[in-house]
């Protein structure tokens, strides 16, 4: 099957308006915050003043974003069309200066919209509830960006795969039930450990959310920390780490339900933990959580819930 490159469709001349109107109405809503902070421009202070307001510049790039721009020269051409007479070398150093601090406060105020406006509909959906007992179930993951073309003279010295072409990864969190981000945050430095960055991420977090992961975060002083803040989990167990069974739930040929404590005599878990094994088709999944009560977790729902890690994808 060859790729190919699905036509988008174009929305109707209402519905461009009403979005141009909502993003620009954020927008002024951020400015005036600034203003009452009085981090806002002020005219009769020295220096020129803006040839391009914020409002107007982040309104353009924003919306030309959303209907399929390939550059700033696209942003460019929408700001000259409303009227501001600015070189395109102009937009260019904009963008540069202003940072991200208006985009930033921009799509927290979007995704608190969705949010409000999503989070009545689980009550109303057909499906079994998620993790009920939970809080919140986030996924937690981090990604590699793609390495940048070696077109600049500077990158032609470095052989294909070399980690300086790597410009850093992401760190996200997904919120599996309403299907939005919650979190993402850049990171500069593309091979650093995902646990590193990993306890920033938990900022915020409100008790009794339940959060996913991968093996990359696997480790008992993480386990630790996340049932001292009462934060529940589920991941996998790494091979080859050792354990000792506390109390059996359940055993029966290839299911095993049970509490056991991580690690031997010379290195050993903080906390105990409850372990699930299972066999799919040819595959046994072993999998850890911090709710010790089967009652609350089942296995069938632990299966569940991990598939739902790679909502997150």
């Amino acid at each position: 099957m060859n790729d190919t490159r699905s036509g988008q469709a174009k929305a109707s001349a209402s519905l461009v308006q009403q979005v141009e109107t909502y993003v620009q109405r954020c927008l002024q809503g951020i400015e005036a915050q600034e203003e009452r902070r009085g981090a806002g421009p002020d005219p009769k202070g020295p220096g020129r003043p803006l040839e391009l307001p914020k409002v107007a510049l982040w309104s353009s790039l924003l919306l030309c974003v959303l209907q399929g721009a390939r550059g700033v020269l696209e942003v460019w051409r929408d700001v000259v069309l409303h009227g501001y007479d600015v070189c395109d070398q102009t937009l260019y150093d904009r963008v540069e200066q202003e940072g991200t601090a208006w985009l930033e406060q921009f799509f927290a105020q979007i995704s608190a919209m969705l949010a409000a406006w999503l989070r009545p509909l689980l009550t109303q959906q057909a499906w079994y509830p998620l993790a009920s007992f939970a809080t919140d179930v986030l996924a937690l993951d981090e990604t590699t960006l793609d390495p940048v073309a070696r077109k600049l003279p500077i990158l032609r010295l470095l052989k294909k795969g070399a980690a300086e072409l790597l410009p850093g990864k992401l760190a996200g969190l997904y919120d599996v039930r309403l299907q939005l981000w919650r979190r993402i945050d850049y990171l500069p430095e593309a091979l650093q450990n995902c646990k590193v960055h990993a306890r920033v991420m938990l900022e915020g977090l409100a008790k009794g959310t339940l959060l996913l992961f991968d093996l990359g975060y696997f480790s008992f002083e993480w386990l630790d920390e996340l049932s001292q803040r009462q934060l529940w989990f589920v991941c996998r167990l790494r091979e080859k780490t050792s354990y000792t069974v506390l109390h059996t739930y359940y055993a029966c040929e290839e299911v095993f339900d049970g509490v056991i404590w991580l690690g031997n005599y010379q290195a050993q878990a903080g906390q105990a933990v409850r372990l699930v094994r299972f066999r799919v088709g040819a595959l046994t999944l072993t999998y850890l959580t911090n709710v010790l009560d089967p009652t609350v977790l089942s296995i069938q729902e632990i299966a569940r819930l991990y598939a739902r890690r790679w909502d997150i994808e």
